[in-house]
């Protein structure tokens, strides 16, 4: 009915921006489009607008007052009558679609709480985004915060709608992780696992933190649980969450027409560089240098060349970059190789590569290093392992072998 529907009735003094011909109301979807644009949170709208995060969730659903549309607008920089529709002017249906989603049991969120916990989570996701614009070189979209019925006193993180990771939050303790399950033993609590790193943790007292700490845990509230949680699933899946337009916009943040003329489109699409990007990001490859890999990809690509082929021209590009997270105290790179007969063998039977099954299992984490033609093929079949081709090592590092693979 269309009593049920948000509305606005003409006001005896309405603003001079609003039309004067019918009553109108709130475009809550475009409100949200033009949000997501711009890749801002309803947290940071809400700063920019200086009005309460609830009140920007009634505005997204079509409802609030004209005061409060004219401050979204400002903040956007748009017109305040271009964000209202006539009556009967139906949004089309438009499903929704979130990159980045943290939800939270209404077992966690009470009336008492709510501010305080949103803030915090505001200024923890601040800090994740500033953390990935400094170390992988790209801007993370907004994260939407919701709640949801629910007994029990889990979150939620959704990676592109889709279930990546939760845990359950102890109401009053804090979470106490340690490598040594010895120490833990020492805590009176709650034995449980940290959502995050998968490591042995205890649910402890406030009073406990000061012993846990001593005993070389890292101790951990309930927003930093969720925070090192989402941040574990943002590095992991970055290549999902960079789209087109995130790409797009990273390139004209760079602030170099002449380059991204010469590269996009007359060398290669924008789709292309995309799946480059997103093959980097997939093996944790920083993307700030984005001048380096465009000069790359001009002096490399061709139409009819795939990201795939491209990829690896640009991580040779990248070496320094690439090389610079394996360095060890010493400065060097600590790794393996392969056994070259064998090398030689595997690049002419891939069936072959899993032989270093066996030989993996109870290594530490490590790097590998394989020949050119190898790489890949290996990365593939073991993509938790750090593969680094021959021609990746940067001539400014040097490799302290660790010994040869296949163990004979």
């Amino acid at each position: 009915m269309a009593a049920d529907r948000p509305q606005f009735v003409l006001p005896a003094e309405a603003p001079d921006w609003y039309p004067q011909t019918m009553n109108h109301r709130i475009d809550g979807d475009l409100v949200r489009r033009e949000r997501m644009k711009r890749a801002w949170t309803q947290e940071e709208l809400s700063e920019r607008s200086n009005l309460g995060v609830r009140t920007l969730r009634r505005i997204e659903a079509g409802q609030g007052s004209l005061d409060s549309l004219r401050r979204v607008a400002e903040a956007m920089e748009m017109e305040p009558s271009k964000v209202l529709v006539p009556e009967g002017n139906a949004s089309p249906l438009r499903i929704p679609f979130d990159p980045l989603r943290v939800q939270l049991s209404m077992r966690l969120v009470t009336p008492a709480n709510f501010k305080a916990l949103f803030d915090e989570l505001i200024e923890r996701i601040k800090a994740i985004r500033r953390n990935y614009a400094w170390e992988l070189g790209i801007i993370l979209p907004g994260v939407r915060f919701q709640d949801f019925k629910c007994p029990d006193p889990i979150y939620q993180i959704y990676v592109r709608n889709v279930l990546m990771g939760q845990g359950e939050l102890q109401a009053g303790k804090l979470l106490a992780v340690s490598k040594q399950r010895h120490h833990l033993a020492d805590l009176d609590g709650l034995p449980t696992t940290d959502p995050s790193s998968g490591l042995p943790a205890v649910w402890i007292d406030e009073g406990q933190r000061s012993k846990a700490e001593e005993l070389d845990c890292v101790v951990f509230d309930h927003i930093s649980v969720v925070g090192a949680h989402l941040t574990r699933l943002v590095a992991v899946h970055a290549h999902r969450i960079i789209g087109t337009e995130e790409v797009a916009k990273l390139i004209d943040d760079l602030k170099l027409p002449n380059l991204v003329d010469e590269v996009v489109p007359h060398k290669t699409s924008l789709t292309t560089l995309r799946g480059v990007i997103r093959n980097l990001l997939a093996e944790q490859v920083s993307v700030i240098d984005l001048a380096l890999i465009l000069e790359t990809l001009a002096d490399h690509a061709t139409l009819d060349k795939s990201a795939d082929d491209l990829t690896p021209v640009v991580r040779r590009a990248l070496r320094h970059t690439l090389c610079q997270p394996y360095l060890n105290k010493d400065g060097k790179i600590a790794a393996y190789t392969l056994r070259p007969e064998w090398e030689q063998k595997a690049e002419a039977d891939p069936g072959v590569l899993d032989e270093l099954t066996i030989c993996l299992q109870g290594l530490e984490p490590l790097v590998l290093i394989t020949s050119s033609k190898l790489r890949h093929l290996v990365k593939n079949r073991y993509p938790q392992l750090t593969v680094l081709a021959d021609d990746e090592l940067s001539e400014m590092y040097d490799v302290a072998s660790l010994g040869e693979l296949p163990v004979v």
